[in-house]
């Protein structure tokens, strides 16, 4: 008997088995802490769950099956829930069905993709269940809990409605987006002015005032229109015979690709690129990774999508790099190795990429809708990017002096060639990519006119859903897998309001806050 999460992963999987094996799914938790006394602190916080209404019937049709059942394989997800939701099965099996499991083995199953070798070759290998996972979900419910039930009563004495909530994520999530917008409203913009020169050969090159009278040019340099009409008088009267070229600098550089996705990373980049939030993006991975029945496909299209690793599955990696030399030959190719900067044995999981990359985005379009096909090309692009060579890209540097007081300033120009894509090929990113200007030192260039450009600064941004969960995990608050719901509940309650893709709070959101 093999217990997983979802039907439709159930009559995948057991497609892929065959008659020897019954396939049954939890959908889900199916035990849940009580409403009063759920946990015990004075009782090492021993804590007491009981069965989820619901889910009665999937429970029942569990336990008929095990009179025919040799052995009890728990393939729950591969992440703490996965493995909290194993350990409940198999304490419920133990407990209030010992008899019918006598002699029966519970083995815990681990695949992180639904593919007929993946998932065969998890049931042959099956693990215990690892406790230091499951106590990990404990405690971070306990504390859940005890955030929850302490706050949120408090909030409903103070205000009328009890439609109010605190938590340990969502607390300090509405503060921070409280305490930004206090910075905006407090903002004073300062004023700064950037000054550049026009020059002409056969050609047009605009370059920015770096050194003035001696002084590097700073930001704040030039902090009104007086000080800049003065030195404009002085710049003009110096710059009217032309300008020189004294140096000229060009330096090789290298951009190297980025790791694979882990699952935090992939959510800021569907923000940046696609336009997703949270929510979207990780009910999008999850359908990638376990497509619905109507599909009619035999597996899904990428690896699990809750991790927080950066390597790629060590089977996977000849089939990535054989495929960067089919399309793009073996120059583009580099071997790597990401690792992990933290390992816990607990949690190999491989990072996101596709289950099969010779299905490239364009030939499986047909089959994905629209969020799917946008979010596997960007996680197809970035596991081909992680096996091939750096972009390789000169930047070169030219500085002039002017021709009648080359004491009085330094005009600086820069712009970037590339020189060989690598990676870029795949990404596809824009990048600026403009041949040099034919011009050696010495060269004398006519002065058209002195450019004035006039700035305020910015007040901070508001958060949006790629700068919260960044400067979440930053703090340390919270996990991937929260941060898909936190700001979609935070927007529920109408503590924030969503303008534009970013956050600001509401008044009873400043007032749950305060």
């Amino acid at each position: 008997l093999v217990i997983v999460e979802s039907p439709a992963k159930a009559r995948t999987i057991e497609k892929y088995l065959g008659v020897d094996y019954k396939v049954l799914a939890t959908i889900g938790h199916i035990r849940e802490l009580p409403k009063k006394d759920a946990i015990d602190p004075a009782n090492d916080y021993a804590m007491t769950y009981i069965t989820i209404p619901e889910k009665k019937e999937a429970i029942k049709k569990i336990t008929a099956a095990l009179k025919d059942t040799d052995e009890i394989i728990l393939a729950t997800d591969p992440d703490r829930e996965g493995e909290a939701i194993a350990w409940h099965v198999s304490d419920l099996l133990k407990t209030k069905h010992a008899k019918k499991i006598e002699g029966k083995e519970i083995k815990r199953a681990v695949f992180y993709e639904i593919s007929k070798n993946a998932v065969k070759e998890a049931i042959a290998e099956p693990r215990d269940i690892a406790m230091g996972l499951v106590e990990s979900q404990e405690t971070r419910r306990a504390l859940d809990r005890h955030f929850g039930f302490s706050l949120s009563p408090l909030l409903w004495r103070l205000f009328p409605s009890n439609n109010h909530s605190a938590g340990r994520v969502q607390t300090p999530a509405l503060r921070m987006i409280v305490e930004r917008e206090k910075e905006i409203e407090a903002f004073e913009p300062q004023e700064y002015w950037a000054l550049g020169a026009i020059l002409q050969k056969e050609e047009n090159i605009e370059t920015k005032l770096m050194v003035y009278e001696n002084e590097p040019v700073e930001k704040f340099t030039f902090g009104s229109k007086a000080l800049v009409e003065n030195a404009a008088v002085k710049l003009e009267a110096g710059c009217k015979n032309g300008m020189k070229a004294t140096s000229i600098v060009a330096k090789q550089k290298k951009r190297k690709p980025k790791a694979p996705f882990k699952t935090i990373v992939m959510m800021r980049e569907a923000v940046n690129k696609l336009g997703f939030d949270n929510v979207k993006t990780m009910v999008t991975a999850q359908r990638l990774f376990s497509p619905p029945e109507d599909r009619n496909v035999e597996e899904g299209w990428i690896t699990y999508h809750r991790t927080g690793s950066i390597e790629i599955d060590p089977s996977k990696i000849d089939s990535i790099q054989q495929k960067v030399i089919e399309i793009y030959g073996d120059d583009y190719l580099e071997r790597r190795k990401f690792k992990n900067k933290k390992t816990n044995k607990d949690e190999a999981h491989p990072a996101i990429t596709p289950v099969d990359i010779n299905k490239l985005p364009a030939n499986i379009k047909s089959q994905l809708d629209d969020d799917e096909y946008k979010l596997y090309s960007m996680i197809w692009e970035r596991t081909i990017a992680s096996q091939m060579k750096d972009a390789l890209l000169e930047t070169t540097k030219i500085e002039f002096v002017p021709n009648d007081a080359p004491e009085l300033a330094s005009f600086s120009f820069s712009d970037q060639e590339l020189l060989f894509p690598g990676y870029l090929a795949s990404t596809k990113e824009k990048i600026r990519n403009n041949k040099p200007p034919d011009i050696k030192e010495g060269d004398i260039f006519d002065f058209l006119n002195l450019t004035k450009e006039q700035h305020f600064t910015q007040p901070p941004p508001r958060y949006n859903d790629g700068s919260m969960i960044k400067a979440l995990e930053e703090k340390g608050i919270g996990r991937p897998s929260t941060y898909a719901g936190i700001l979609s509940r935070l927007v529920g309650r109408e503590y924030i309001v969503s303008k534009q893709k970013r956050y600001e709070p509401s008044d009873m959101g400043r007032l749950v806050s305060n």
